[in-house]
Protein backbone atom coordinates (compact mmCIF):
# COMPACT_ATOMS: atom_id res chain seq x y z
CA UNK A 1 0.00 0.00 0.00
CA UNK A 2 1.65 3.02 -0.86
CA UNK A 3 0.82 6.94 -2.23
CA UNK A 4 1.85 9.16 -5.23
CA UNK A 5 1.11 12.06 -6.86
CA UNK A 6 3.80 10.88 -9.81
CA UNK A 7 1.97 11.15 -13.43
CA UNK A 8 3.06 7.88 -14.97
CA UNK A 9 4.87 6.72 -18.18
CA UNK A 10 5.76 3.46 -19.31
CA UNK A 11 9.22 3.33 -17.44
CA UNK A 12 7.62 4.33 -14.03
CA UNK A 13 4.67 1.71 -14.85
CA UNK A 14 7.83 -1.28 -15.54
CA UNK A 15 9.31 -0.30 -11.92
CA UNK A 16 6.29 -1.69 -10.86
CA UNK A 17 5.41 -4.29 -13.03
CA UNK A 18 9.22 -5.67 -12.36
CA UNK A 19 8.45 -5.61 -8.61
CA UNK A 20 5.10 -7.47 -9.03
CA UNK A 21 6.84 -10.17 -11.15
CA UNK A 22 9.45 -10.32 -7.85
CA UNK A 23 7.01 -10.71 -5.55
CA UNK A 24 4.78 -12.87 -7.62
CA UNK A 25 2.03 -10.30 -7.55
CA UNK A 26 -0.91 -11.41 -9.63
CA UNK A 27 -4.24 -9.00 -8.26
CA UNK A 28 -3.17 -5.19 -8.25
CA UNK A 29 -5.76 -2.92 -6.89
CA UNK A 30 -4.87 0.42 -7.48
CA UNK A 31 -7.08 3.53 -5.74
CA UNK A 32 -6.98 7.15 -6.88
CA UNK A 33 -8.38 9.35 -9.77
CA UNK A 34 -7.50 9.74 -13.17
CA UNK A 35 -3.73 9.65 -13.52
CA UNK A 36 -3.77 6.64 -11.08
CA UNK A 37 -6.56 4.75 -13.70
CA UNK A 38 -3.93 5.49 -16.39
CA UNK A 39 -1.33 3.84 -14.53
CA UNK A 40 -3.90 0.62 -13.55
CA UNK A 41 -4.06 0.85 -17.84
CA UNK A 42 -0.36 1.02 -19.05
CA UNK A 43 0.71 -1.42 -15.90
CA UNK A 44 -2.18 -4.19 -17.18
CA UNK A 45 -0.91 -3.52 -21.16
CA UNK A 46 2.65 -4.36 -20.10
CA UNK A 47 1.70 -7.41 -18.38
CA UNK A 48 -0.31 -8.42 -21.06
CA UNK A 49 2.22 -7.98 -23.60
CA UNK A 50 5.20 -9.92 -20.99
CA UNK A 51 2.72 -12.14 -21.16
CA UNK A 52 2.21 -12.09 -17.26
CA UNK A 53 -1.13 -12.88 -15.77
CA UNK A 54 -2.23 -9.97 -13.86
CA UNK A 55 -5.61 -8.61 -13.04
CA UNK A 56 -5.67 -4.53 -12.34
CA UNK A 57 -8.66 -2.64 -10.61
CA UNK A 58 -8.45 0.52 -10.74
CA UNK A 59 -10.69 1.82 -7.54
CA UNK A 60 -12.12 5.79 -8.02
CA UNK A 61 -11.45 8.03 -5.27
CA UNK A 62 -10.51 11.50 -5.64
CA UNK A 63 -10.99 14.88 -3.68
CA UNK A 64 -10.62 16.82 -6.69
CA UNK A 65 -14.38 15.00 -8.06
CA UNK A 66 -12.97 15.12 -11.90
CA UNK A 67 -13.07 11.72 -12.85
CA UNK A 68 -14.41 10.78 -16.14
CA UNK A 69 -17.85 9.07 -16.23
CA UNK A 70 -18.35 9.67 -12.43
CA UNK A 71 -20.62 12.73 -11.22
CA UNK A 72 -19.04 12.01 -7.14
CA UNK A 73 -16.09 10.06 -6.01
CA UNK A 74 -15.34 8.71 -2.90
CA UNK A 75 -13.22 11.20 -0.83
CA UNK A 76 -14.48 14.51 -2.26
CA UNK A 77 -17.66 14.60 0.15
CA UNK A 78 -15.09 14.41 3.27
CA UNK A 79 -12.58 16.97 1.49
CA UNK A 80 -15.47 19.17 1.09
CA UNK A 81 -16.41 19.34 4.19
CA UNK A 82 -12.89 19.67 5.61
CA UNK A 83 -12.59 22.76 3.66
CA UNK A 84 -15.91 24.61 4.26
CA UNK A 85 -14.89 24.06 8.00
CA UNK A 86 -11.40 25.77 7.24
CA UNK A 87 -13.39 28.28 5.07
CA UNK A 88 -15.97 28.72 8.31
CA UNK A 89 -13.00 29.10 10.91
CA UNK A 90 -10.94 31.41 8.38
CA UNK A 91 -14.22 33.50 8.36
CA UNK A 92 -14.30 33.96 12.07
CA UNK A 93 -10.71 34.82 12.61
CA UNK A 94 -10.97 37.57 9.86
CA UNK A 95 -14.23 38.95 11.29
CA UNK A 96 -11.80 39.58 14.36
CA UNK A 97 -8.66 40.45 12.60
CA UNK A 98 -9.58 42.00 9.68
CA UNK A 99 -7.05 41.78 6.48
CA UNK A 100 -7.47 39.92 3.34
CA UNK A 101 -6.82 36.20 3.61
CA UNK A 102 -5.82 34.14 0.21
CA UNK A 103 -6.30 30.32 0.56
CA UNK A 104 -4.98 28.10 -2.09
CA UNK A 105 -7.12 24.94 -2.51
CA UNK A 106 -6.25 21.54 -4.37
CA UNK A 107 -7.42 20.95 -7.75
CA UNK A 108 -5.13 21.12 -10.71
CA UNK A 109 -7.80 20.80 -13.36
CA UNK A 110 -11.36 21.11 -11.72
CA UNK A 111 -12.29 23.63 -8.65
CA UNK A 112 -14.83 21.44 -6.91
CA UNK A 113 -12.86 21.41 -3.99
CA UNK A 114 -12.25 25.20 -4.12
CA UNK A 115 -15.97 26.02 -4.72
CA UNK A 116 -17.15 24.00 -1.53
CA UNK A 117 -15.27 26.81 0.19
CA UNK A 118 -18.23 28.40 -0.03
CA UNK A 119 -20.25 25.92 1.78
CA UNK A 120 -20.21 26.86 5.10
CA UNK A 121 -21.20 30.78 4.69
CA UNK A 122 -24.24 31.96 6.71
CA UNK A 123 -24.62 35.10 5.46
CA UNK A 124 -23.95 36.99 2.67
CA UNK A 125 -21.25 38.86 4.15
CA UNK A 126 -19.43 35.87 5.77
CA UNK A 127 -16.12 35.01 3.31
CA UNK A 128 -14.77 33.22 1.27
CA UNK A 129 -16.09 36.85 -0.37
CA UNK A 130 -13.99 35.16 -4.00
CA UNK A 131 -13.61 32.49 -5.19
CA UNK A 132 -11.23 31.28 -8.27
CA UNK A 133 -11.47 27.65 -10.37
CA UNK A 134 -9.37 26.24 -12.64
CA UNK A 135 -12.64 26.20 -15.13
CA UNK A 136 -12.24 29.75 -15.81
CA UNK A 137 -9.30 31.88 -17.42
CA UNK A 138 -7.52 34.17 -14.41
CA UNK A 139 -7.22 37.93 -15.26
CA UNK A 140 -4.44 39.02 -12.80
CA UNK A 141 -5.97 42.90 -13.13
CA UNK A 142 -9.42 41.69 -12.43
CA UNK A 143 -8.66 40.06 -9.60
CA UNK A 144 -7.10 43.13 -8.10
CA UNK A 145 -9.69 45.03 -8.78
CA UNK A 146 -12.14 42.61 -6.94
CA UNK A 147 -10.15 41.83 -4.02
CA UNK A 148 -10.27 46.33 -3.71
CA UNK A 149 -13.73 46.06 -4.18
CA UNK A 150 -14.44 43.69 -1.76
CA UNK A 151 -11.83 44.91 0.92
CA UNK A 152 -14.13 48.54 0.39
CA UNK A 153 -17.13 47.19 1.01
CA UNK A 154 -16.52 44.92 3.72
CA UNK A 155 -13.00 46.14 5.31
CA UNK A 156 -11.80 42.60 4.51
CA UNK A 157 -11.71 39.83 2.00
CA UNK A 158 -11.46 35.97 2.32
CA UNK A 159 -10.44 34.43 -1.32
CA UNK A 160 -10.25 31.08 -2.28
CA UNK A 161 -8.08 29.68 -5.12
CA UNK A 162 -7.79 26.55 -7.02
CA UNK A 163 -4.20 25.60 -7.41
CA UNK A 164 -4.72 25.18 -10.99
CA UNK A 165 -6.29 28.85 -12.18
CA UNK A 166 -4.58 29.88 -14.89
CA UNK A 167 -4.60 32.64 -17.41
Amino acid sequence: LGSSRDKPDEAYCGRILASFRKHDVRTFFYIGGNDSSDTCRIVSELARHEGYELRAFHIPKTVDNDLMENDHTPGYGSAARFVACAFLGDNLDNRALPGIKINVVMGRHAGFLTAASMLGRGRPEDGPHLIYVPEVAFDEERFLADVDAVYKRHGRAIIAVSEGVHA
